[in-house]
């Protein structure tokens, strides 16, 4: 199962496997650690590809004109 992001709904973004696991209650059973992000990191883009156009669902730092 692959996820846009691994923090808790309406919390600060997660920059660290630790900080993600400590919004999730010990949630999920295994982890994979893929290291630390930057401050300044922004939000993952997310497409509809479902619907005819695709359609931007947020907008991250991977811009995608449609």
């Amino acid at each position: 199962l692959v996820q846009t992001s691994a923090n808790a709904s309406g919390m600060p973004d997660a920059l660290s496997l630790e900080q993600a696991l400590g919004q999730l209650d010990g949630e999920p059973d295994a982890a994979c650690d893929g290291g630390s992000l930057p401050p300044d990191a922004s939000g993952s883009t997310v497409v509809n590809v479902a619907v005819n156009p695709p359609k931007i669902l947020r907008q991250g730092k991977v811009v995608v004109k449609l």
